[in-house]
Formats: structure tokens, sequence, C-alpha cells
């Protein structure tokens, strides 16, 4: 199967993305790192609301799930020009698990404001995902009108989720 150019293309953001945000510095995890400490750390940005966790994140693990779903953010983009009966057999991501990811980073960063708003967005385009990959012919269509064919838009929407893991103390 051939991928289509726009997909390659996203898939070379976001591995300069992934590559722009990793860190040498130990992940935060286990620190017991606060919101309060985490607002020592942005740099003019406006500080979040306290994490859902009770102040508590989990870095390392929000790290990961961070990683697999900004892959499958890519791909979902991708699959707005892809036909639907092609959808699950696309080689890149975890399509399946999408949901799962988005859950696990909105219970640990949807007291945010922006970010619960870009996930739940995000939560939208994947209920229209798992449609397709049930044999919904018109998912396509739903996919493309929901997030419409600015594609760096829809990429532009990653930010306000990695403002508020660098605010929850996980940069």
């Amino acid at each position: 199967m051939r991928l289509p150019r726009h997909l390659l293309a996203a898939l070379f953001v976001i591995s300069g993305v992934l590559v722009a945000c990793g860190s040498d510095k130990p992940a935060a995890s286990g620190s017991g790192a606060t919101v309060a400490q985490a607002s020592s750390h942005t740099s003019g940005a406006a500080p979040t609301q306290p994490p859902a966790a009770g102040g508590n994140v989990d870095c390392a693990a929000l790290k990961d799930a961070m990683a697999s779903m900004l892959v499958n953010w890519q791909v979902v983009i991708g699959l707005s020009n892809t036909p639907t009966s092609e959808w699950a057999q696309v080689p890149i991501g975890t399509i399946s698990k999408f949901g799962d990811q988005l859950a696990a980073i909105t219970a640990a960063l949807g007291s945010d404001a922006d970010a619960a708003a870009t996930l739940s967005f995000m939560s939208g385009a994947n209920d229209i995902v798992k449609r397709g990959l049930g044999g919904d012919a018109a998912a396509q269509a739903d996919l493309t009108t929901y997030m419409g064919t600015d594609i760096s838009a829809s990429i532009g929407k990653q930010l306000p989720i990695s403002l508020a893991f660098s605010n929850a103390g996980c940069s």
C-alpha cells in the first residue's frame, strides 16, 4: 500500500516535533511534582489549571501516552484523505488505542480548559474513525467535514496539550 503524500508529510512533522520535544533531563515521574513547582518552569505562558490527578502526574506514563497519541493524531488527519476501506490497513500508529490514549491524557491534563477542549475535539474525531473501522463508508466524508481541510490547524490543535503537559511539570 502506498501512503498518501499528506500522511507522509504529517509523519515527518510529528517526527520533528517528537525529537524537538525530547529532553535530556529525567522526567518528573515519581518526584511528586506539583503544579506550583510546574508553574515555576513555564516560560511566560499563562499557568494552567491543576492537573485532574490531584496535583501529581506520572510524567513517564503521560509522556508515553502523549507520544503514541501524537502519532495517532497524525494518522487521523491523514484518514480524511484515505478511503474508509483502507483505514484498517494503515501500517502506522495504533489507531485502535487512540481513544484510550486520549482518555489517559484527559485524566491527567483535562483540568486545563484549552487542553480539555482539544482532547474533546479529537475524541469526536476518534468516534468517527471507530465508525469507519467498523465499516461505515460515510466515515471518511464525515471525518473530512469534522476535521476541516486545513491540516496545519489540525496539527496546531496539539499546542494546548503540549503546554498543559509542560505546565504539569513534565517538560
